[in-house]
């Protein structure tokens, strides 16, 4: 039996979400079961997500947006080099160095930095690490944990001081960026978003029903496989979680989140376009917080969707991801 596996869309960030609805739309609306017995259901779902992406546009027009989104790129760059720099120094000749180098990759082993958290949870994590990091005189805590005399002998002092101060210019960007759209976006986009996972749930619902009732042809199976396939790569790439080794081996060649293995399910020998073409919320070291905005291939809503703008410091419930 078939089914569409469960998936928290809820846990996604805002550029993420608007990307995969928009490759699930696109590949449903070439299933040939979806435009009959589960069209009613599937064009609440459109009409649900194209007031989400509108909103979502909308979010763009704070100019403090550039603003963090570089900061965010920044930190995340500087986190990696400090990660690197540390991890090469263990092979050094001196022996005071490789403790050294030793002593800074357990700390940061120790406090797992997410790169492609929510921003404020990511700020929290990298301040929490600087405390380590940095001597008491700058902030540092001074415990037992505290490695700030490792990175002075590796050198690496100036790469932590910004670190600092990108994690710190994120922090006043999110909080005037907040202000600003306060009461006018950001809170319409959230209400929205619950309103498209619900459409998206019963769609889901209505999906696994229709394949136990009345089979899995007309291009169900095949469209239920692809869309598995996707729930599999967002769930690696932007919740962190484990996937199977089929799962890995079919995502091994795929750069874009958004890009689907199977472009065209149920359509034959007639492939369509790609549905999972668009923007990538992947820059870099960051798969959350990327530059530019999420343009999804096959847009049903009819235009772009804004970049990684709002994030919603949404509870992080076990349901069913």
């Amino acid at each position: 039996m078939k089914k569409i596996s469960d998936f928290s869309i809820s846990r996604l960030r805002n550029a993420a979400h608007y990307e995969f609805l928009s490759t699930i739309i696109a590949a449903a609306k070439v299933c040939k079961a979806v435009a009959g017995k589960l069209k009613a259901v599937f064009d609440t779902l459109v009409s649900e997500f194209t007031k989400e992406d509108a909103l979502l546009v909308q979010t763009s027009e704070s100019p403090k947006t550039a603003e963090l989104q570089a900061g965010d790129a920044e930190r995340d760059r500087i986190h990696s080099a400090l990660k690197s720099a540390s991890k090469g120094m263990l092979q050094s000749a001196e022996a005071s160095v490789r403790a050294a180098a030793e002593a800074v990759q357990r700390c940061l082993k120790m406090h797992k930095v997410q790169l492609n958290a929510q921003y404020s949870t990511e700020t929290g994590q990298i301040d929490n690490l600087l405390q380590d990091l940095l001597p008491a005189d700058k902030g540092g805590n001074g415990a037992e944990s505290n490695v700030s005399e490792a990175i002075a002998t590796l050198g690496l002092s100036e790469l932590v001081n910004r670190m600092k101060a990108a994690n710190d210019r994120v922090r006043n960007a999110v909080a005037q960026r907040d202000a600003e759209l306060s009461g006018r976006v950001m809170g319409a986009l959230a209400k929205q978003r619950v309103e498209s996972d619900k459409a998206y749930n019963n769609f889901v619902i209505s999906v696994n029903g229709t394949g136990i009732m009345d089979g899995y042809g007309d291009g169900l199976g095949e469209f239920i496989d692809y869309t598995n396939q996707v729930i599999a790569r967002y769930k690696r790439q932007q919740l962190g979680v484990p996937g199977t080794d089929a799962d890995n081996e079919a995502d091994k060649d795929d750069g874009n989140e958004g890009e689907g293995t199977n472009p065209n399910p149920g359509a034959g020998e007639n492939p369509g376009e790609n549905p999972g073409q668009g923007g990538t919320d992947n820059p870099g070291n960051n798969p959350g917080g990327g530059n530019g905005g999420s343009t999804g291939g096959n847009n049903p809503g009819g235009s772009t969707g804004g970049g990684e703008i709002y994030h919603p410091d949404e509870d992080d419930e076990d349901e069913g991801i």
